[in-house]
């Protein structure tokens, strides 16, 4: 299996006869020393996809070791076949596997956007690209997978490159080394917000509270129900507080409080202060979700996507006690605002959730244009990205080093809630395991399908569009990791 150069087009994959398992050529792709050649016709293409090989220099009729009249019915055949998997012409035909930027190093897959599939490959590779799913997969990312030439299915069975799920600890033991997962064992102390709160405030405790400062002052009760007693008799009701479930998401157990009737002393839950004065833009409270992705934890590779979401309040904001209790006017959840006054109807929540969402960098024109240097909050993200991935660096590298044969068959995409407060300052609300914040988009395969087994592009025409596969941008304030 050799990856070569066509001139003027993207890569392309041409199948070689070899001893070594298949699922081993799919994984030890290599560039050729070759020159640029010829570029197939889209009915080499059609040929390629039932695992045919088509001399480039040839005829026709010579490639296919036969006359004219059994070359045209060949192709007939080859057309009738592949046209129940090959998606309309309308779409754009991308490259199945992209070079990679190093060299000795195998391309990557090439997972494309919406409106895009990529080009079909032999049937021996096409077979292989099977990628395991659970009731938790966003439909989001099934779509994508699905465009990118991958069949996906719930079975269990260990012939899947790719897993979309939550793998309990003994399940990273049986992953392979050239399979891939979601998730790092231990990366829950990331997601669950008292583990998050005890990470960082033990890393506060070692290097200052000036290093760590961009977490509000967090209880976890009941554990801590004296502090938090101490500390709402000294700040009275000068300070308000949110009390959240410890592992809960999408705004689910919020409530506001600002005595101390209002504490759910005897629940599982944190308090943490409420930033009364945050940044508004149109008189509306918002924050911003950052999605980062960890392709390894030893050595540390972090990546910062450049543009994610913003989400706004549907009410105009107001820290007074008699809209406090409001969740429309301190909540920026997507399921909050959802169920808004204001969306009744399908047509009305969309119409809403376009209004209350917007790109980040939608957010950074506003603010530019405003005479506010977006460098400065940009490079406060890095640096709370940076400590709080630290923060549980340790105990997730103990653990991939017990549970996991390679370390790289591990990723974790999050999503990190920053606040902006009037004085500009960036502060973690908390951090969670990847769930997408737009339109229709929280949908999972357990809410959208029923049983699926093996589900084909054809079924998602038509439906809510992928965004563009995420391009991790490498930071450079990182490290030097290469």
């Amino acid at each position: 299996m050799e990856v070569i150069r066509k001139s003027g087009q993207q890569d392309s994959v041409a199948s070689q006869p070899s001893k070594r398992n298949v699922s081993q050529q799919t994984l030890s792709l290599r560039h050729s020393p070759d020159g640029p050649s010829k570029v197939p016709s889209r009915e080499n293409e059609e040929d390629r996809t039932h695992g045919k090989r088509r001399s480039t220099t040839t005829t026709t009729s010579a490639a296919r070791g036969g006359g004219g009249g059994g070359g045209a019915a060949a192709a007939d055949d080859d057309r009738s076949s592949s046209a129940s998997n090959v998606d309309d012409r309308s779409s754009v035909y991308r490259a199945p596997f992209i070079r990679s930027l190093f060299s000795k190093t195998p391309p990557k897959l090439n997972f494309v956007g919406d409106g895009q599939k990529v080009r079909p490959l032999p049937t021996e590779i096409q077979k292989l690209l099977r990628w395991k799913i659970s009731a938790v997969t966003p439909l989001i990312v099934l779509r994508c997978l699905v465009r990118s030439g991958f069949k996906v299915t719930l079975e269990d069975d260990e012939e899947w490159l790719g897993f979309w799920g939550y793998l309990q600890p003994p399940g990273f033991i049986a992953v392979h080394h050239y399979q891939k997962v979601n998730h790092f064992p231990g990366t829950y102390e990331l997601a669950r917000k008292d583990c998050l709160h005890r990470n960082v405030s033990r890393m506060r405790k070692l290097f200052g509270k000036e290093k760590f400062d961009f977490i509000p002052k967090t209880f976890i009760l009941p554990d801590e129900t004296s502090e938090l007693k101490s500390a709402f008799r000294k700040f009275r009701r000068k300070r308000a507080w949110i009390v959240k479930p410890r592992a809960s998401s999408n705004g689910r157990g919020i409530q506001m409080a600002v005595k101390w009737r209002d504490i759910p002393v005897d629940q599982m839950v944190i308090v943490q202060r409420y930033i009364t004065r945050p940044h508004l833009i149109n008189k509306k409270k918002f924050d911003l979700m950052v999605y980062v992705n960890v392709t390894s934890f030893n050595p540390l590779r972090i990546y910062l996507y450049t543009d994610g979401v913003a989400r706004f309040a549907s009410a105009n904001y107001s820290h007074s006690a008699k809209g406090f209790h409001n969740h429309y006017i301190h909540i920026t959840n997507y399921n909050a605002q959802n169920h808004s006054s204001e969306s009744k109807t399908d047509e009305l929540r969309q119409e809403v959730m376009r209004q209350h969402n917007w790109s980040m960098k939608s957010i950074f024109w506003h603010l530019k244009n405003e005479g506010i240097d977006c460098s400065l909050i940009w490079s406060q993200i890095v640096d709370l990205v940076i400590k709080t991935i630290i923060s549980v660096e340790w105990g997730v590298c103990r653990r991939v080093e017990d549970q996991v044969k390679c370390r790289y068959s591990c990723h974790e995409l999050l999503g990190f809630d920053i606040l902006l407060d009037e004085d500009l300052k960036a502060w973690l609300i908390e951090s969670a395991f990847f769930r997408v914040c737009l339109l229709g988009s929280q949908r999972t395969v357990g809410q959208g399908l029923s049983q699926p087994r093996w589900i084909h592009d054809s079924q998602y025409k038509g439906s809510t569009s992928c965004p563009k596969r995420f391009n991790f941008i490498r930071t450079k304030q990182l490290f030097a990791f290469e």
